[in-house]
This record gives C-alpha cells, structure tokens and sequence, in this order.
C-alpha cells in the first residue's frame, strides 16, 4: 500500500511540473474577476475530520484526516482534483480478518483514500466565492497490525495485512479569496466504501463516513 501512495504521490508532481511548463499561455479572455488565476493547476493542503457513521462507528471513533489535492482546471465553471487522503484511525473495537492460515482479531493501523472528483461551479464566474459540487471515484484501503505470514522482505510483498475497496465520495465545496494571495476551501463529503465486499474481511464493518474538511492552495 506504501509504494502505491508514493506512486501515486510521484504522478501528482509530473503533473504538476508539466503544466508548470505553461505559466506564460495567455489564459481565456472570458475567465475574468477575482478568479481569473483559476485556470492555473494548484496544490490544495488540508486537514479535517473522518466521522464513521452507522456500523463503521462500531469499530472506529471520529479520526483526524489529512488532505492532498491537485486541482486541475478544464473550463472555467468545471474542474478535476487528484485526491490523496490519509487517516490515523482512532479504533475502538477489534474487527475478524481471514488470513490465508487463521482468523484473527485486527485493528486498523492507517487508512488512505484515493480517488479522482469531477467539480461543477454553481456559482457566477464573476461571483467572489464559489460553491462547487463534486463526485469523486477511486479506492480506500484499511492496513491492518496483523503481520503477513508469508511475508519474506521481497519488493513484491505486504508485510501487513489489507482491505481494498471501491470508494464513491460525492461532496460540496465552498470556495473563497480573503486576500489576493490566499485561497480558502470549506468542504463537507459523503464516504462510501463497502469494506464487506473484500474476502478477508470476515464481517461487515460498515463504510460509511461524514468528512468535514478546510484546504489552503498554493
């Protein structure tokens, strides 16, 4: 799961260097106003809060959550974001794992989300804030503290156990400018992964989660 993120860490800044290439490109004469910046792709930092509702509520208690993003621009009331979260989750109660020899009591160790979002400005581009609505697609996976038993140090191999899952998240954010240089996101999202749909996981833990955040782009 590590070298995923760091792959998924070294696309973020390719992306990023490539349209960095193209900071001189005359942008649109129809972007205009306090945003008119906006074309430009833009890192996004964040923390905010993983709520587990229903079930999942059962095992993990409210976690805090740290938020990468890539906000690439395609039109002026349209966008897409490179999403990387991480969670230190903060477990209450043991879930079963079925590993290949036994089944055991786990806890989870960390939790990382990554996934792509389409967004849609509701606002007026002229408006000074905007509020955009978004549906993101991608993956969440549970590392849990139980070791893997076939594990021998090789590149290829896990030394913890894993839960993998499809993971849907739509969200709504609210965007504004305090000053010039400082771009301010408030956002609220839904977290939908069905961690019940992994084989090894030996009961439904639920998986769904309120994810209040507040970003800075740079």
């Amino acid at each position: 799961m590590m070298k995923t993120t760091h792959y998924i860490l070294l696309i973020l800044l390719a992306v990023q260097g490539l349209y960095a290439q193209e900071d001189e490109v005359q942008q649109p004469e129809s972007y205009t106003g306090i945003w008119e910046e906006g074309m430009q792709p833009k890192f996004n930092f964040g923390a905010g809060l993983f709520i587990p509702q229903g079930k999942l509520s059962d095992f993990i208690d409210t976690s805090l959550l740290i938020d990468l993003e890539l906000h690439i621009p395609a039109h002026r009331n349209h966008a897409f974001d490179l999403v990387l979260q991480f969670v230190i989750p903060n477990q209450t109660e043991d879930f079963l794992i079925q590993t290949s020899i036994d089944t055991i009591q786990a806890r989870t160790s960390f939790l990382s989300n990554y996934f792509f979002r389409f967004n849609k400005n509701l606002l007026s581009e002229q408006s000074k804030q905007r509020l955009e609505i978004g549906l993101g697609v991608g993956g969440s996976t549970i590392v849990t503290d139980v070791r893997n038993p076939f594990f021998e140090g090789e590149d290829d191999q896990e030394e913890y156990e894993s839960i993998t899952t499809i993971l849907i998240t739509p969200g709504l954010k609210w965007k504004f400018k305090p000053s010039q240089d400082t771009l301010l996101t408030l956002g609220l999202d839904l977290h939908y992964a069905p961690y019940r749909i992994e084989g090894a996981l030996e009961e439904n833990i639920g998986g769904v989660a309120i994810i209040p955040r507040i970003l800075y782009s740079f």
